[in-house]
């Protein structure tokens, strides 16, 4: 495994299924226990992204790597908007910004592949001798993640807000959804 650390630094702003959504999802027609639905939401998405290892509404990593493989970085959590930033240590511990114009992301891969074009600077030997900033997602709005993954975090609502004891029919459903959407391996 080549990187060392992958942080989340800023989540997602909104989720991808409403407040309004969720309750009309629910059937329930009071304001008694709407923070406890945009917590199940919430908690729902974050299931889901993690079966899927992606990102769904735009959020900000940060990826820590010791050395910078040949074959790129790997960027988790796709599908890439964009790198705002690579940096590095160099030789004297001091960090050190590339230029966009020295690196390049293969978006065709998932997850995208960072490269550099250029000649890879010096580092020293530090654990987190590179750090890459990237925004992934598929965009800043509940509607620009596609239809059925937002069923899928609905299944899991739903399971949440009706406390499924086995964790079954519902998990299931949404799980067999999601599997058209899962980045193979580990991170």
């Amino acid at each position: 495994m080549t990187f060392t650390g992958l942080r989340r630094i800023s989540d997602a702003s909104v989720e991808p299924i409403s407040l309004t959504e969720a309750k009309e999802y629910l059937r329930v027609d009071h304001d008694d226990e709407n923070s406890l639905i945009e917590a199940m939401v919430r908690a729902a998405r974050i299931n889901c992204e993690r079966e899927t290892r992606r990102a769904f509404v735009s959020q900000t990593w940060v990826l820590t790597a010791a050395e910078f493989p040949a074959r790129g970085l790997a960027l988790y959590n796709p599908p890439l908007i964009s790198v705002d930033s690579v940096e590095y240590r160099d030789e004297d511990g001091a960090w050190q910004t590339l230029a966009d114009t020295e690196y390049e992301a293969d978006l065709y891969e998932e997850p995208a592949r960072l490269m550099i074009t250029g000649t890879q600077p010096g580092t020293g030997t530090h654990r987190d001798a590179w750090k890459v900033t990237y925004t992934a997602g598929y965009g800043a709005a509940a509607a620009d993640v596609p239809e059925d993954i937002r069923a899928a975090v609905q299944l899991i609502l739903k399971s949440l807000y009706e406390r499924e004891e086995d964790g079954g029919t519902l998990h299931d459903a949404a799980s067999r959804i999601l599997n058209n959407w899962k980045i193979p391996g580990e991170i």
